[in-house]
């Protein structure tokens, strides 16, 4: 079977798999206590969370913008919007996780970085929502207190390893880059020198990085006030702190891509974690459910506008992806 396939199987097979389980939650739920329960929600609802998450891809925009701007090159906050939105597009419409290649190539295209700093910017991105989740879910631990807590401390532990990880990984690559240049063997060797300069680089605005983590520490406050506005909607009043500690951790749950886009996992992480806090399984359910399809149907408009205003049409959506573009730019 020809590897496009495969993933096209691989992708279905998945998404067959994460629909599954919303179906087995929402069941074991009550389904008709689901349906009452979305019975209660305000069509007015959707002007709040509007604003609200796009405040957040905002943010998402700056962070692109600083980081591009940290490895050397300059784009403007609609057009590092746009590249973000684009790759999210990519995850959701394409049968592999190629939004950060889409990334990479249509930088290199523009002539704002080349292949190795694209790659770097899209790591960057990856690197510090990962650490910004994990000091936001360490800080929403203290924060919260109780039953709530119980049996999570190998999440506790986990998470303080991450953050001990990627916060000295980051340390050890700017001070010491050659330990991971040695990395590049073979063929990858002239590519050393590259990654000496992006060490350089990094090393050169510590400053850079600081409010690179803080842009995607907002962008995090404002997914949880998504999920905030959807509690307040069914009633249920947990504050920022329990809201925050749901929804990191809903989000850690998904890290490991087993469904598209964590479909299925995220709704049944979330139905446990509010649980904890005595909310009903079929309201629980019903706020999962509603804040993933909001936050991906709106980005997914998003991305479709995005796409356009950056001169793409959807047919050439594929044509960032390919490897054969990325593999010309390393030669």
């Amino acid at each position: 079977m020809r590897p496009a396939r495969k993933r096209v199987l691989f992708h279905v097979l998945s998404l067959a798999v994460g629909l599954g389980l919303v179906v087995a939650i929402g069941w074991h739920a009550g389904l008709n206590r689901v349906l009452g329960d979305l019975g209660r929600l305000s069509p007015w609802i959707l002007v709040p969370l509007s604003i609200v998450y796009a405040i957040s891809w905002v943010f998402r925009g700056l962070r692109m913008k600083k980081i591009i701007r940290i490895l050397g090159g300059r784009m403007g906050l609609l057009e590092s919007t746009g590249v973000e939105l684009l790759g999210d597009l990519a995850n959701q419409v394409i049968p592999a996780k190629l939004g950060d290649v889409t990334k990479v190539v249509y930088l290199r295209r523009k002539r704002c970085l080349e292949t190795g700093a694209g790659v770097a910017a899209a790591l960057l991105v990856r690197l510090s929502d990962l650490l910004a989740v994990s000091l936001m879910t360490m800080a929403s631990l203290v924060l919260v207190t109780g039953e709530a807590l119980s049996g999570l401390s190998v999440v506790v532990l986990a998470v303080a390893a991450v953050i001990t990880v990627v916060t000295g990984g980051t340390i050890l690559f700017m001070r010491k880059p050659s330990a991971f240049s040695v990395l590049l063997a073979g063929p990858l060797r002239k590519h050393r020198p590259s990654v000496e300069g992006l060490a350089g680089r990094l090393r050169g605005d510590p400053g850079g990085l600081l409010v690179v983590l803080l842009q995607s520490c907002l962008v995090w406050a404002f997914d949880i006030l998504t999920l905030y506005i959807f509690l307040d909607a069914f009633g249920v009043d947990l504050g920022f702190a329990r809201t925050a500690f749901v929804l990191l951790m809903s989000n850690l749950m998904k890290i490991i891509p087993l469904t598209p886009n964590g479909i299925g996992v995220y709704e049944g992480a979330m139905v446990v974690l509010l649980g904890r806090f005595a909310i009903p399984e079929s309201t629980a359910f019903t706020i999962a459910v509603m804040d993933h399809a909001f936050m991906n149907a709106f980005s997914l408009i998003l991305s479709v506008i995005a796409l356009y205003g950056l001169g793409i049409r959807l047919s050439g959506l594929r044509s960032l992806t390919g490897e054969e573009e990325l593999q010309a730019g390393e030669r």
